[in-house]
């Protein structure tokens, strides 16, 4: 019973994703717009971004310290080594939601936990389950997608249940720099800077030999030879001195970050808004 009732369950969300694959419609972009960029004396690990609100937040390399700035300017700092809510003993990862919460990722302590936007603590997620959960993001669906080193694998979680959805890639996936969902795409970062693409249910779709992501009206955006790409074409120059490390899309911004600096950009389409 509990194997047909599973069976029903990924074969709805399979005919949910192919509908709404199939409403898409092409947009191209016609113009790209730098809005800013940040110079920082510390090493990033992560970016997170909250479009609605414009908020930018850092996660400081080794020291655990997640940074908030709000258009271009400092507003505060939490974090740093310690064992409450409010620290981290392995600060992994963070992502932003849909309503603006931040999520970081504690390796050691096994939890992600959810702050507001003035980095407040307000919940967290238990990942006691998983041997060395390192990295994670969030896809469609309520859907959380989590990485664990130990089985070189992805987890899928319902975030309303806390129950898996499904695994894949058991022993195949090296330690990803970055995992991200845009688009019902599902990207991998690799420690070369190759991008994989994987769709919901953890299919491979294809690999890209750059930095790159897809937005939500089926164009590629790449980096290449200090360039942003769109559709395999040269659209704007990329004038940083480090080379870039982590590339998203969140709604029509591309943020794109170094290990000391960070580019976030308008995508400007035809017909859009």
């Amino acid at each position: 019973m509990f194997k047909k009732r599973y069976l029903l369950l990924v074969i709805l969300f399979v005919l949910t994703i192919a509908c709404s694959q199939n409403r898409k419609t092409r947009a191209e972009i016609i113009d790209i717009n730098k809005l800013g960029n940040i110079n920082l004396n510390f090493m990033i690990k992560d970016v997170g971004y909250d479009t609605n609100s414009k908020i930018l937040y850092l996660a400081e390399e080794h020291k655990d310290y997640i940074w908030i700035y709000q258009n271009f300017n400092f507003v505060n700092k939490f974090g740093g080594k310690g064992n409450n809510y409010s620290s981290f003993q392995l600060l992994s990862d963070i992502e932003v939601s849909d309503n603006g919460n931040l999520l970081a990722l504690d390796n050691l302590q096994k939890r992600i936990s959810i702050y507001d936007k003035n980095g407040i603590y307000r919940n967290n997620i238990s990942l006691k389950n998983y041997s060395n959960p390192t990295k994670f993001t969030l896809g469609s669906d309520d859907l959380l997608y989590l990485y664990d080193r130990d089985k070189q694998e992805i987890i899928i979680l319902n975030l309303l249940t806390f129950q898996e959805f499904m695994r894949f890639g058991q022993f195949e996936l090296d330690l990803p720099k970055a995992i991200r969902f845009n688009s019902d795409n599902l990207s991998i970062t690799n420690h070369d800077y190759t991008t994989d693409f994987y769709n919901s249910l953890g299919g491979f779709k294809e690999n890209y030999p750059n930095l790159t992501v897809k937005d939500n009206k089926q164009n590629t955006i790449s980096l290449q030879n200090n360039f942003i790409y769109i559709n395999n074409q040269p659209k704007a120059p990329l004038v940083i001195e480090n080379l870039p490390i982590g590339m998203f899309i969140k709604h029509n911004n591309l943020i794109i970050y170094t290990q000391n600096e960070v580019l976030i950009y308008e995508l400007k389409y035809q017909n859009y808004n």
